[in-house]
């Protein structure tokens, strides 16, 4: 594992997913609008607004604002999201071992910076990005390449961590190390993450007892 960690946050930090993918199909199903059987795993590394695209062009009703008035997950991102099992400790052990942790994340800053907060691992990391930053999708390559960029790091100095199949392919693209994180929303994608990962990790506590 290299001194650099990126770190996705829904599914990989926090177990926030069931409250992305409520969401997400509540608006679909209210509008009577297409519900394919992976719409978390496709929309879950895109932007905001890559994901209001997708489900306006499944048939959800309305426009791109009164969507994000109807996904809102604010309140529960600030209060109820917790973080998984063994984030904290591992956190806490990089950081003592002289480690920069950085955040990149789907979802907006309204939402990610309260939730590392409430659970106290915000002041963990050097910067919490969002696709929207950068405005591009975390499936791309291209995302990561420009956050090391503005750091001054090279891409082969960090290892990635994320449940998404797609992001992980995009990050080792880009030439960093890629660690999958287990969660239940891309379980079907288990086998090829294990696969093409540099490494998995069912929890943070395996890496905590290294």
């Amino acid at each position: 594992m290299r001194k650099i960690l990126l770190f996705d946050m829904d599914g990989t930090l926090t177990d926030s997913m069931p409250v992305y993918n409520d969401a997400i199909r509540r608006v679909l199903e209210e509008d009577g609008a297409e519900i394919p059987a992976d719409i978390v795993r496709l929309t879950a590394p895109m932007t905001v607004d890559e994901i209001l695209e997708t489900l306006l062009s499944l048939g959800c009703k309305g426009d791109k604002a009164s969507l994000i008035a109807r996904l809102d997950m604010r309140s529960a991102y600030a209060k109820d999201v917790e973080l998984k099992p063994g984030v904290m400790d591992f956190l806490v052990k990089k950081k003592d071992e002289g480690c920069r942790l950085f955040v990149v994340t789907g979802s907006p800053k309204a939402c990610c910076i309260p939730c590392l907060r409430h659970n106290g691992v915000l002041p963990f990391f050097e910067h919490v990005y969002t696709t929207d930053d950068f405005d591009t999708a975390k499936h791309q390559p291209g995302i990561y390449i420009a956050l090391c960029q503005m750091h001054g790091i090279p891409t082969t100095d960090v290892t990635f961590f994320d449940d998404n199949l797609l992001a992980l392919r995009a990050a080792k693209a880009a030439g960093m190390e890629v660690i999958g994180v287990a969660d239940p929303s891309e379980a079907e994608d288990e086998d090829a993450i294990r696969a093409e990962a540099d490494g998995f990790i069912t929890g943070f506590e395996e890496l905590v007892e290294e």
